[in-house]
């Protein structure tokens, strides 16, 4: 649904076919991500990257057709002995509803390798190169409520999903407002996003 093929199809696709599903004014930018992505991996020690959480924003062609944003995450990538990247997972994520008008593609990168400092870096297609932003330290709990809130769930829907009480998820959520410093989960999500 979210791309014009299925899983299948993604890992069957030539370059040349998995490109052409992507906004054809966001390639460029898009090649430039995926060149930064390497970059970034490699400058830290193999046994750190898996503290780097990186996203790319794009508009990607889905099945109807239509180009909408998508988040792009790479959770698991596989190196050999030399360092040669083997083969990763990618998350593909409609973000469509997260996003501004004028948005335009972007990458985050958020290292978490120090529990009371984590690093966010962002970068865009407006030419800023790896921006620095303090990004709220927030637990594993508050990220799932997040993450579940960007899927457009309610307090119940949440609560139900991670065995809370209601309660417990708008005592988390009016929390996470105040870190983030906004005043609704709508605007809670995009600046935990774009942070």
């Amino acid at each position: 649904k979210l791309t014009p093929v299925d899983g299948q199809g993604l890992v069957d696709a030539s370059v040349e076919e998995f490109f052409s599903f992507y906004h054809p004014d966001d390639l460029k930018q898009a090649m430039t991500f995926i060149s930064m992505i390497f970059q970034v991996l490699f400058e830290v020690k193999p046994e750190e990257r898996k503290n780097l959480n990186i996203t790319v924003y794009i508009r990607i062609k889905n099945k109807e057709g239509k180009y909408v944003w998508n988040s792009l995450q790479y959770p698991a990538l596989y190196f050999d002995e030399n360092d040669t990247l083997l083969y990763g997972m990618a998350l593909y994520t409609n973000v469509q509803h997260l996003i501004k008008p004028d948005a335009v593609p972007m990458m985050t990168v958020l290292d978490s390798s120090q529990p009371d400092k984590q690093v966010f870096t962002y970068y865009s297609s407006l030419g800023q190169k790896g921006l620095e932003k303090p990004y709220p330290i927030t637990s594993q709990r508050e990220k799932e409520i997040i993450a579940l809130l960007s899927q457009g769930k309610a307090s119940k829907q949440i609560a139900d999903i991670l065995g809370i009480t209601k309660n417990t998820v708008d005592n988390h959520r009016q929390r996470l407002l105040k870190k983030f410093a906004v005043q609704s989960s709508a605007e809670l999500v995009i600046k935990a996003l774009n942070l």
